[in-house]
């Protein structure tokens, strides 16, 4: 059985924010606020963004997380401030702006989703998220004429643990597990398409480990580029 298909995540597998937006939380919610009028106590502010973050980390599993602002919808409830679109609007775009200008591409990736294509494979990009910010951020790294179909939970309404999007796949491209491939950098996530036969590829890009069998890839890498040298090995092999 020959591989046909290359099925790919997207945060942190291909792209990133740094470190310093990710760690700049607290002084990039008092601008947001302060731009939409509101100010308030940094320890308040801190305070709610931590009771936030369990809300939206309560719903893993389900795309709820992802309805539109979701996490600023449970920042301004635990803030006891009233949320009418408007300002909801105007702290949103502020942040998805920002969260992709700062994005970056992981080294390599480019470089090895080209080199997939080349190879003549389909290539798949499964994401938990919304359409537009996924839209937004493939255009700014023009990988989006690279990709053969996406796949966001939000609008598909499954995210990857459930194992739906990876047997869409399937269905809709008339495809055997054995003949995919997953990469991913999460093992609760994409390594999760084990269960229906695919083969897996986890990223190691933290400290992670292995829980169990179910979560165990068929291979691991440190850097996208290692990706090559194993599908030139199922190629040869399959």
């Amino acid at each position: 059985m020959t591989l046909r298909c290359v099925i790919f995540d997207l945060g942190e597998t291909l792209v990133e924010n740094t470190e310093t937006f990710m760690k700049s939380k607290v002084e990039r919610n008092m601008k947001y606020l302060e731009a939409a009028g509101i100010k308030l106590a940094e320890e308040d502010l801190k305070q709610a963004i931590k009771k936030a973050r369990e809300d939206i980390d309560n719903t893993h599993g389900t795309t709820k997380r992802f309805e539109r602002a979701a996490y600023y919808k449970a920042l301004f409830k635990h803030l006891n401030k009233d949320l009418d679109e408007r300002t909801l609007d105007k702290v949103y775009s502020m942040y998805t702006i920002e969260c992709i200008d700062d994005m970056k591409l992981l080294p390599n990736a480019l470089e090895v989703v080209i080199y997939c294509k080349e190879l003549g494979l389909k290539l798949i990009l499964i994401t938990n998220g919304r359409k537009d910010m996924t839209d937004a951020i493939l255009e700014k790294f023009g990988l989006e004429k690279y990709f053969d179909y996406v796949i966001t939970s939000y609008e598909f309404g499954h995210e990857k643990s459930s194992l739906e999007p990876f047997k869409h796949v399937l269905e809709k491209f008339g495809l055997q597990p054995k003949e995919c491939i997953v990469v991913g950098n999460r093992l609760d996530e994409d390594i999760a398409a084990k269960k229906v036969g695919m083969l897996t590829v986890w990223l190691k890009r933290d400290d992670d480990k292995i829980l169990g069998k179910a979560e165990e890839p068929d291979f691991t890498i440190t850097r996208l580029s290692e990706l090559k040298n194993i599908i030139e090995g199922q190629q040869e092999t399959l």
